[in-house]
């Protein structure tokens, strides 16, 4: 016969209350730790820690900030005179004429990069080609600079030229960007990474870098060009010619690049004309772009 099983009373149970905390009791050893924030945290080490954020982005930002205290020092501390009309976005956000110098309390970070040809781009980009027979005329200017600046701008409700010029900053070192990284990974192909990490900090530290960051096209056009030839090695004809159709239509040396992708694409079919594919045709985009002009 089975005996009915005991089972000890209320009584008989004691807690050791004197080391029971509250904390105690909503956690134990065998819990894991909150690693909600961990994917975040490590894709963010892994980002600091790649060769575009060590040899590409930090080198480009520090070079930015020395180029743009430079230029803040010379506009408090050195007169220029003009000899010519000039100009310089005003308290209000338009153009205004220059008198002594530029401002180095108003809009400096971007008056130092809006000089020259900048404002015939920024015409461009705001009211199109115009052309009046006798005046200078913002008709030598090729159309992708300011075809860029106008879609950045798009967003912007504004009409303001400090906003337009602003907009071409923003292209033209986003272009400079994209400009190292083809850089880097061109001279990769055949170089190792610290011949590619010389060149990206040569072309930051030469004297006319601060062309790449000013609103102009250099920074736009370098990009179409080292992209061209990096996917032209790698074989990806069509967009080595599509990119070589866009440094066309950024500026009038563009075309010339067509003799280099041509001597490329000999070499890679090794001068043998049974060796020729239908990519060769992505090489007759190239000179579509100075037609477009």
């Amino acid at each position: 016969m089975c005996r009915p099983r005991q089972y000890p009373s209320i009584a008989a149970i004691s807690l050791p209350l004197d080391t029971f905390t509250p904390s105690e009791s909503l956690t134990t050893p065998d819990s894991p730790p909150d690693t909600r924030s961990a994917p975040f945290t490590g894709a963010l080490a892994r980002a600091l820690r790649s060769w575009q954020f060590l040899d590409v982005f930090a080198p480009l930002a520090l070079s930015r900030l020395g180029l743009m205290i430079v230029g803040w020092l010379a506009m408090s501390l050195l007169n220029h005179i003009p000899t010519t009309p000039a100009w310089e976005i005003g308290p209000q956000g338009d153009i205004i004429p220059l008198e002594a110098r530029v401002s180095p309390g108003t809009y400096a970070l971007i008056n130092m990069w809006s000089r020259w040809d900048a404002g015939w781009y920024r015409e461009i980009a705001q009211s199109g080609y115009k052309f009046t027979p006798g005046q200078q005329s913002n008709s030598a200017f090729f159309p992708a600079y300011a075809m860029l600046m106008r879609a950045v701008h798009a967003p912007v409700a504004s009409e303001k030229a400090v906003w337009w010029f602003l907009s071409g900053i923003v292209v033209s070192n986003v272009a400079l960007a994209v400009a190292l990284i083809y850089l880097f990974l061109l001279t990769r192909l055949d170089f190792d990474e610290a011949t590619a990490r010389r060149a990206v900090l040569y072309l930051l530290i030469f004297p006319t870098t601060l062309f790449f960051s000013a609103v102009y096209p250099e920074a736009v056009f370098l990009a179409f060009l080292i992209g061209s030839f990096y996917h032209a090695r790698k074989r990806q004809w069509w967009l080595a010619g599509i990119l070589g159709c866009a440094a066309g239509l950024t500026r009038p040396p563009g075309i010339v690049i067509l003799v280099g992708l041509v001597v490329e694409y000999l070499i890679q079919c090794e001068f043998n004309w049974r060796k020729l594919r239908l990519n060769v045709f992505a090489l007759g985009l190239v000179p579509l772009g100075l037609a477009g002009t």
